[in-house]
């Protein structure tokens, strides 16, 4: 997993062959410690200023080319002290699982289009066991999991509603997040791209367990961890108390259905658990 727990924020100043000071902040991050995290910040600062000075671009890391900046809360681990599940803090406040080897898949569906909506209606006239749009998609979705369990018979997944669409959970065996197997299986799903990259990037699987602020009636917050000061740390906790009550009244996603195999592998067990315990899955509420 591309996880982890110290970041630091550097700053380095140079001059340019014009005599303008330039100055550039980067951020540096370490499984080892703050002072590591600090060392690395302040080389890629000094690094990105000299390329300025020397008439270049300074380098960026995109949302796919750097660790996720994310307040760790929760961790399990294996017998060998590998990281098997990571909650984190996303930047926009939610709860986020990271697995090592458990195979989330999101999948976004089309929004449903007013004329959609009016042909349902009228076809209902005729037939009232005519689907609507939303079924359909879910529908076609949904045979794409059963085309691979019809080419593998121990091939089990659950599925879930979400708000944008649906979230599927491998639960036969687990997987890899870097290979080419998985990328091919989630690509077969039609995963959303963007999840499909980072899931490979980040060497690992993430399902996010808290709605989106904007979903429950907030604003996200305003500062991202590590808090700037103090101030900051305890405006945080204020907003996350009121995320947190406004978040009890919904869930994230809501089982469906079983695909294929229904025995879960024994190393995904506890992970099926808490997913669905976190996220709200059979609790009946409002999605967010």
């Amino acid at each position: 997993m591309q996880l982890y727990r110290h970041w630091a924020k550097a700053r380095a100043v140079a001059t340019a062959a014009n005599g303008k000071t330039l100055a550039v902040t980067a951020w540096g991050w370490s499984a080892i410690g703050l002072e590591d995290a600090g060392a690395q910040a302040q080389a890629r600062a000094q690094a990105a200023v000299q390329k300025l000075a020397a008439g270049g671009e300074p380098g960026r890391y995109g949302y796919l080319e750097r660790p996720l900046r994310e307040e760790e809360l929760e961790r399990t681990e294996d017998s060998a002290g590998q990281p098997l599940v990571v909650i984190t803090r996303n930047g926009y406040g939610a709860r986020i699982m990271n697995a090592a080897n458990a195979m989330f898949v999101d999948v976004d569906l089309p929004e449903t289009w007013w004329w959609e909506t009016f042909c349902w209606k009228i076809a209902r006239l005729w037939s009232s066991d005519a689907p609507s749009p939303p079924a359909r998609r879910e529908a076609a979705a949904i045979a794409l999991l059963e085309r691979l369990r019809a080419r593998d018979p121990a091939f089990g997944a659950r599925v879930y509603r979400t708000r944008a669409g649906l979230r599927y959970l491998l639960t036969h065996r687990t997987a890899e997040p870097t290979a080419q197997s998985t990328v091919d299986c989630m690509e077969a799903l039609h995963a959303d791209p963007l999840y499909v990259r980072l899931t490979r990037a980040q060497a690992c699987f993430r399902a996010r367990l808290t709605p989106k602020p904007w979903r429950v009636g907030l604003l996200e917050p305003r500062w991202q961890w590590p808090w700037p000061n103090a101030e900051a740390g305890r405006a945080f906790r204020e907003w996350e108390d009121r995320y947190r009550a406004a978040s009890a009244g919904h869930a994230v996603c809501a089982f469906v259905a079983t695909v294929g195999n229904p025995v879960i592998d024994l190393a995904l067990a506890a992970v099926v658990v808490s997913h669905d315990r976190e996220t709200g899955a059979t609790s009946g509420l409002p999605l967010a």
